[in-house]
């Protein structure tokens, strides 16, 4: 038909006609290479319904003034297992982390509890809209902040966090397997971060602007997630 320049029908139309045996052209069913029992559904696929309940975008938080707004995130193992659970002060860029048992929203609440027992002063979290914040509302009814979400693929709207993942996978790159990690081995190295002169700081460090240690003071962030215990100091 292209060869004499007719119209002809699409391959889809062809196959639709078919599987739903149109002007009994069923019978040519068991000619094709594939035997589906039904034409599969070609096109453009639904976007999914986020699965973040009561979800409050970026656009409703309000301005970000001082400490205690936090950007939070997840770093993933080799082969999807294992997480880390990643927080970032907006003013400070001062780092917390804690290894997670699986990606689930209750092992990232347990590790965000974990993390925020003991500092004060929290007033919003930013997410990105991965099913492991969907207990948003019982992070906010136990710690007191606000949750909010950046919109889909809009990373830069959590820019700080991005750029920490990025620094924290310096020490453990994309293949390394996290069920083999240590909680010791993770503060280690963000220690090691917030402890990093940055030039965004006018070269102080995390631990600096996070603690206004005017002595410069390094801190060590403790395993248990709950004590900052002072272990050099530098000039």
């Amino acid at each position: 038909m292209k060869m004499e320049r007719k119209e002809a029908p699409s391959h889809e139309t062809i196959y639709k006609m078919i599987y739903e045996n149109r002007y009994e052209m069923g019978i040519y069913a068991c000619k094709l290479r594939r035997k589906h029992k039904k034409r599969k559904q070609r096109g453009l696929k639904k976007q999914r319904r986020s699965p973040i309940p009561n979800r409050v975008g970026i656009e409703h938080r309000p301005e970000i003034i001082g400490k205690g707004h936090w950007e939070g995130d997840t770093v993933i193992g080799k082969n999807m297992k294992g997480a880390i659970a990643t927080f970032a002060d907006e003013e400070s860029k001062f780092l917390i982390a804690q290894l997670m048992q699986d990606k689930t929203s209750q092992s990232l609440n347990q590790a965000a509890k974990e993390s925020f027992k003991d500092i004060k002063h929290l007033q919003t979290f930013t997410f990105d809209n991965g099913g492991e914040f969907a207990l948003h509302q019982d992070l906010t009814k136990t710690l007191g902040a606000n949750c909010y979400f950046a919109n889909p693929y809009h990373s830069w709207e959590r820019g700080l966090n991005e750029h920490t993942n990025r620094l924290l996978r310096q020490y453990f790159p994309k293949k390394t397997d996290f069920t083999q990690l240590t909680n010791e081995e993770i503060q280690l190295a963000v220690m090691a971060i917030n402890n990093r002169p940055r030039k965004s700081l006018n070269y102080l460090t995390a631990n600096e602007v996070y603690f206004n240690h005017s002595n410069c003071q390094s801190l060590f962030y403790s395993s248990n997630l709950d004590l900052y215990k002072p272990v050099a100091s530098h000039a």
